[in-house]
């Protein structure tokens, strides 16, 4: 989790330019890859702690309900 959520800020910090050596070295598509990434890899450690029973997107589907319930937004 925590390597592909450093190549996440990487390429943040690569498409803001953050980097005044680098200067913009790469784009928001690459960003939200990365993001994606650390997506995947939280949700195959999830499928490793509960037995691969692939329940996993069937409980990141309640967990996303019950924080919108929590922030008030409705479908």
């Amino acid at each position: 989790m925590s390597e592909e959520a450093g190549e996440a800020i990487a390429a943040l910090i690569g498409a803001t330019g953050q980097n005044p050596r680098k200067g913009i070295t790469h784009t928001y598509d690459d960003v939200v890859d990365e993001l994606l990434d650390v997506a995947i890899t939280a949700m195959t450690a999830v499928e490793h702690i509960t037995g691969n029973d692939a329940k996993s997107l069937d409980m990141f589907q309640a967990k996303v309900g019950a924080v919108a319930e929590r922030a008030g937004v409705t479908t």
